[in-house]
């Protein structure tokens, strides 16, 4: 019976937790709070957070204090609402979310507009003080004269201090209740002073083609390696002619969400993509659907509730993004541009078809990259992950059928922009990384690296291969691109860990040992005419691709791109004789 009273009283904890989790989704997701029925959403947003929350802070805190409990010689009196137990279990619950809070203001980087960065920033702070004088004046009221036994109560010296330990958990609540209006500025626009404007350089049609190569998930620490031992002279070459970076990707970094800021130079608060699916938390039958969320927080285990069903994701996300993508912006400027297979935008679609099951080409590629292991009898714990390595094969010889149909289709490109993205290496980085790089493992055991350690570099040589078709079809005079919007790095112990925990429905869908969640480095490698040779440049991030291409094609960069030039990527002689154009924003 005690321990139900103390769920009784923690539910009014498990209450207030719920309010600051919805809270939190309204920082992350600053757009229900810059659109009309501010209320309307919070409330059809909170039902469905409650009823996921509020149970586990129910439970949670009553077995915490149980367990506190035991060790102590004083006993327990507790009624169905006691004033105590509620200010001590929601004192618990500030200091709790204080931490989720401060995490997703480390961790949502690039998520949050400047305006929503310092109001969550406030909040935190009004929190954590709050926090501190409420546990304060607990601890004092602990120490005094009691009078509210196992009945809502608040007299004697305690009460008092115990009254104002529930005023401060009260004070937060108002203050962020205060600041989320305040978000309901326009997003991802910024009101820029008026600049002079270069005037514009004569002659913007391009007399030489540009090939821009987007490879998914490729990574310095896995291509300079290669390139090392001499087994990727495309790549070889490109960074002796041409100069390169490691880009600084988004933080948390969804691919989707890293491409599109890529293409359009903005990041995914201006863009309006957070992520590549939309979310929802479940609501109960009869009630109003919870809003769409962009963008979901950290530390509450959001990633377990998905696995468990309470949270549902539907692709569509990248559709409704906010700026233009680069493609966009240079048609509009007069250029013949072809974009192929560019995540999170119809340029994803092209009149190519996937090469058949049957197709020659995917079996010679399979025993190139499998080596002599290829069609001996595979291991049965590989049979996934050669399907895997067969889906990559099949989407990068689409998008190279796609690239050779463009080039037959608009003889223009012949003096255009033709843009390809090969997704195929995000999977095989995400599968076989672990084999790839084990001691960054050290769990690899020597017969799965015999069969599945060559696979990763061997496919970079494929993709290797692909680049230098690419290129080489461009002509010798074509400036060449080659850009990833993110690395990719080994996931981390608590990944590990949950997907041990929670494995995947699909009992033939393979572990993911890669990951680019925390940001691992893009890369950019450009050469052609003013591209300065062997330059490498540290400090570059993804939004500052779409301005250097600009400004390389001679087209005016518009002050709405929140990334700069990477004036170092070319020789003062081109900078000089090209100034830079500016134009405000649309």
């Amino acid at each position: 019976m005690k321990y139900l009273k103390l769920i009784a009283n923690a539910v009014w904890a498990g209450l207030y937790g719920s309010i600051l989790i919805t809270l939190l989704l309204f920082f992350l997701n600053e757009d229900l709070a810059a659109s009309g029925g501010f209320i309307a959403r919070f409330i059809r947003l909170l039902v469905p957070v409650s009823i996921v929350y509020l149970p586990l802070f129910a439970v949670l805190f009553p077995s915490l204090f149980v367990c506190v409990r035991f060790f102590a010689a004083r006993r327990l009196g507790i009624g169905w609402l006691t004033f105590k137990a509620v200010v001590w279990f929601g004192t618990a619950t500030l200091g709790a979310m204080c931490c989720v809070y401060y995490q997703n203001l480390r961790w949502a980087v690039s998520l949050l507009s400047p305006p929503a960065r310092d109001a969550l920033r406030i909040s935190l702070f009004v929190m954590t003080a709050c926090w501190i004088l409420a546990m304060l004046a607990a601890v004092v009221a602990q120490m005094r004269p009691e009078s509210d036994g196992p009945s809502l109560g608040a007299g004697g010296s305690g009460g008092k201090w115990r009254i104002a330990a529930a005023s401060m958990l009260l004070v937060p609540l108002l203050v962020m209740t205060i600041l989320l209006p305040l978000l309901a500025l326009p997003v991802g626009r910024t009101a820029d002073a008026p600049a002079a404007i270069s005037p514009p350089r004569e002659g913007v049609p391009l007399t030489r083609p540009l090939v821009i190569i987007g490879l998914q998930s490729a990574s310095m620490d896995d291509i300079l390696p290669l390139v090392a031992a001499r087994e990727l002279p495309e790549f070889e070459r490109l960074l002796k002619e041409g100069a390169s970076a490691r880009l600084d990707t988004i933080t948390p970094c969804v691919s989707g969400a890293a491409w599109v800021s890529l293409a359009s130079g903005l990041p995914p608060w201006a863009t309006a993509v957070k992520d590549t699916n939309i979310y929802s938390i479940v609501a109960p039958p009869g009630l109003p659907p919870a809003p769409a969320l962009g963008a979901l927080p950290r530390s509450l285990g959001m990633g377990i509730l998905a696995r468990l069903g309470f949270v549902r994701s539907s692709p569509g996300a990248a559709v409704a993004q906010r700026g233009r993508p680069f493609w966009v912006r240079l048609k509009a400027a007069g250029l013949e541009v072809e974009a192929i297979q560019w995540p999170g935008s119809e340029a994803e679609t092209s009149d190519a078809v996937a090469p058949p099951a049957d197709d020659t080409r995917l079996s010679y590629r399979l025993g190139k990259i499998l080596g002599s292991a290829f069609g001996a009898e595979a291991p049965s714990f590989s049979e996934p992950l050669v399907t895997v390595l067969r889906g990559a094969i099949r989407e990068d010889l689409t998008a190279r059928d796609a690239a050779l149909s463009a080039r037959r289709r608009q003889p223009a490109l012949g003096n255009g922009v033709l843009a390809v993205v090969f997704p195929g290496l995000g999977s095989i980085s995400r599968y076989f990384l672990r084999y790839h790089r084990p001691a960054e493992f050290g769990e690899v055991m020597s017969q799965d690296s015999a069969w599945l350690g060559k696979v990763m570099a061997r496919y970079y040589g494929f993709i290797d291969e692909l680049v230098s078709e690419q290129v080489g079809l461009a002509g010798p005079a074509a400036t060449v691109m080659v850009v990833s919007a993110h690395g990719v790095e080994p996931v981390s112990t608590w990944e590990r860990f949950a997907h041990q925990l929670l494995p995947a429905r699909d009992d033939l869908e393979p572990v993911p040992t890669g990951s680019w969640s925390r940001g691992p480095d893009g890369l950019l490698i450009i050469r052609g005419e003013g591209i300065a040779t062997g330059a490498k440049i540290e400090d570059a991030g993804i939004v500052d691709v779409l301005p250097t291409l600009l400004y390389l094609l001679g087209v005016p960069i518009e002050r709405d791109l929140k990334g700069t030039l990477l004036r170092r990527f070319f020789v003062r002689e081109f900078l000089e004789s090209h100034p830079v154009q500016l134009v405000p924003a649309r």
